[in-house]
């Protein structure tokens, strides 16, 4: 990670993510929250997987960076998709945080292909 920009959506991405963490807390121990996860297993399973996502991002990694965007992209895509039909005060917030993780998945994405795709011409 050489530029500020990638450290900032790596701290964002890592926040999101305990962002997550809690909505699923709260949602298993059955209390009211801002949100709650539209598949609770496949939301746990995605959490999972967002940890070595992320720390093989931090290592620039291209194929973690595809995967971390086609798991939020995949899930969060869908919620999204069918928030559009039925807009009132509960899926607003619900439409934010997906238009969110998904937005913050592709910054990473790109800053990660762009990343790596510097230093393989700068190593001429």
């Amino acid at each position: 990670m050489k530029s500020l920009f990638s450290y900032l959506i790596v701290m964002i991405a890592i926040l999101y993510w305990a962002f997550r963490v809690v909505v699923s807390l709260l949602y298993s121990m059955g209390q009211d929250f801002i949100c709650q996860p539209f598949n609770s297993t496949i939301e746990i399973a995605i959490l999972f997987l967002t940890i070595p996502s992320i720390i093989f991002i931090i290592r620039r990694n291209v194929i973690a960076a595809t995967l971390y965007f086609g798991m939020y992209a995949a899930y969060f895509g869908t919620i999204l998709f069918h928030s559009f039909g039925n807009v009132s005060t509960q899926t607003e917030s619900l439409m934010l945080t997906d238009a969110t993780s998904i937005m913050l998945s592709a910054l990473r994405n790109c800053d990660t292909f762009f990343g790596v795709c510097r230093y393989c011409y700068t190593k001429k």
